[in-house]
């Protein structure tokens, strides 16, 4: 069901709510949909804090490894914010570019995602089960 190049696609509800808001209700709805809405969000970030703790690091090395799991996690939405705000007119036609082609491939780009982490989880609990000979 994939659209082809030259078929226009249609703007997912989403897009075209988020392109008439205003900063701070984008945060807030921002916010709403990582936090509340969206449980592969949450199971996403439960693994990363699951993975962080077996790691038996110190405190000061779980909390480096806190802040480097929220930056890349947080690069999808940071990269167009700091885009925008550093590269002035020029940076839209890009943003926009960006938004066209995920409209166009937003099924593709999910399932791929959801098989890179489920193939992530599958292999560390078969990991798991293996058991460990000195």
């Amino acid at each position: 069901q994939r659209h082809k190049p030259d078929e226009g696609s249609s703007k997912p509800l989403l897009f075209k709510l988020v392109d008439a808001i205003s900063p701070w209700k984008a945060w807030a709805v921002g916010l709403l949909f990582a936090v509340v809405t969206n449980p592969k969000n949450m199971a996403l970030t439960v693994a990363g804090c699951i993975e962080i703790s077996a790691a038996r690091a110190s405190v000061l090395e779980s909390a480096f490894l806190l802040i480097i799991f929220v930056v890349i996690s947080s690069l999808g939405v940071a990269a167009p914010v700091v885009l925008y705000l550093l590269g002035g007119d020029a940076s839209k036609k890009t943003i926009e570019a960006w938004k066209q082609w995920l409209v166009l491939h937003k099924k593709t780009v999910m399932a791929l995602l959801f098989i890179v982490f489920g193939l992530s989880f599958v292999l560390k609990g078969v990991a798991g089960l293996n058991p460990v000979y000195p």
